[in-house]
């Protein structure tokens, strides 16, 4: 009668989020296991704040005419370089990145790739161990 009633000791356990910031550990974790998933949210909240700073400091900068004419002076540079001299450069560029901003490329790059009219035909989840590529299509060439 007490589960119906919702005065057992269980129904009154509160959520592990209502303890957000405290050291309290779930029921059937341990301290440190607790401690551990504090530090990973921690981590996750710092992150977030960083990639909102950097979105906002990456809108004020494309704001800044002095910055728009220097990339546009880069841009200019950059078309004028052979595809293996571009690739040499984004390269030589991506080196000096932080964390953050790989995040931000990894992503940037997948939306670029899914957009792409070859990015379903040449993405490897579309090769299946034993099937070919362009099974769907009318002439299926097996062996």
């Amino acid at each position: 009668m007490a589960a119906l009633t919702g005065n057992s000791a269980s129904s009154r356990i509160r959520p592990s989020s209502d303890f957000y910031g405290q050291s309290q550990p779930v029921q059937g974790q341990s301290g440190s296991d607790a401690d551990a998933q504090d530090k990973i949210a921690q981590q996750w909240i710092a992150d977030i704040d960083q990639y909102e700073t950097t979105l906002e400091e990456m809108a004020a900068a494309t704001l800044d005419q002095d910055f728009k004419d220097e990339l546009s002076a880069i841009e200019q540079w950059f078309r004028v370089l052979s595809e293996a001299e571009r690739t040499a450069a984004l390269y030589a560029l991506l080196q000096q990145t932080t964390q953050v901003q790989i995040r931000f490329f990894i992503q940037v790059l997948q939306q670029m790739g899914k957009n792409h009219p070859m990015s379903g035909v040449l993405s490897p989840a579309t090769f299946d161990k034993g099937s070919q590529p362009y099974s769907g299509s009318p002439l299926v060439f097996r062996a």
